[in-house]
């Protein structure tokens, strides 16, 4: 027996949602539970902050520099380490020499949805040669970072916005550094809520001479940091015929609202574009 999820089920709000299921065969009378977990919202990495100490649900490929340590400075074969991890008791420190070692996560994601990766980065040694890479490998691999030769910075937090295309989606941390070790800390993979109207307007001023021209007004629920643009068409039978109207738009809060000129025709269909 197989049970799935509804598409509904993405409406739902953010929310970790623990339950049961009881199966009981009619004739034998034999029932068994089931618990499952739904998440909403919510962070697809495992262990992102490192806390289980041990890189249970990490894949590590390389040289064995890769390694974590608490908040108590650590001696090692890189040295003394003085610094913190960002949040909790444990962060990773890379530290590969003369190549590039990996530390990669397969995680389970929808085909089309969009994801906010987040992760905290340091590097307290200005010396070369170092490289941190970044790449989300789906049906095909997008390298989102590539740094190198840095000098030393502080707990700095990278933020991507990335789109799976398959069931299973690796994220892959890729470093390279000779003098030193970068400081990884509170990686978060979490699902981007889709883009949805919320007030579709549409007005003109009669009582002018000549009449003013009718003006659109939208608004939507939006992702702050993700570009739209509104397209409009006047045959939907031509996909092809979708064209944009006005300027993309960069959203700075969860809701947007514009107005526009609304496009002369008899009849016009308009739709939501997420760009980035």
């Amino acid at each position: 027996m197989t049970v799935t999820l509804t598409p509904a089920a993405s409406l739902f709000p953010s929310d970790l949602c623990i339950s049961e299921l009881w199966f009981t065969n009619l004739v034998s009378g034999i029932s068994q539970l089931r618990q499952f977990t739904l998440r909403v919202g919510q962070n697809i990495v495992l262990d992102g902050g490192f806390e289980a100490s041990d890189f249970c649900y990490w894949t590590l490929g390389g040289d064995p520099n890769i390694y974590y340590y608490n908040s108590v400075s650590t001696s090692n074969h890189v040295g003394t380490v003085t610094s913190a991890p960002y949040d909790g008791e444990y962060c990773a420190l890379l530290s590969q020499a003369s190549d590039i070692a990996y530390l990669s996560q397969t995680l389970p994601t929808a085909p089309g949805q969009r994801y906010l990766l987040s992760f905290w980065l340091e590097n307290p040694v200005r010396l070369p040669p170092n490289e941190f890479l970044v790449k989300w490998h789906t049906n095909s691999t997008a390298l989102l970072l590539d740094l190198k030769d840095m000098g030393g910075f502080t707990w700095t937090n990278y933020q991507f916005t990335v789109t799976a295309s398959n069931t299973v989606t690796t994220l892959e941390f890729g470093n390279r550094n000779d003098n030193g070790q970068f400081g990884l800390d509170d990686i978060s993979v979490t699902p981007l809520p889709a883009a949805a109207a919320t007030a579709l307007i549409l007005s003109a001023s009669l009582l002018v001479t000549p009449p003013a021209p009718p003006v659109l007004q939208l608004s939507w629920t939006a992702v702050p940091g993700s570009t739209y643009q509104i397209q409009s068409t006047a045959d939907l039978s031509k996909p092809a015929s979708w064209a944009p109207l006005g300027d993309s738009i960069t959203a700075s809060t969860t809701n947007v609202t514009i107005s526009t000129a609304a496009t002369p025709a008899f009849s016009q269909f308009y739709r939501l574009a997420v760009l980035q």
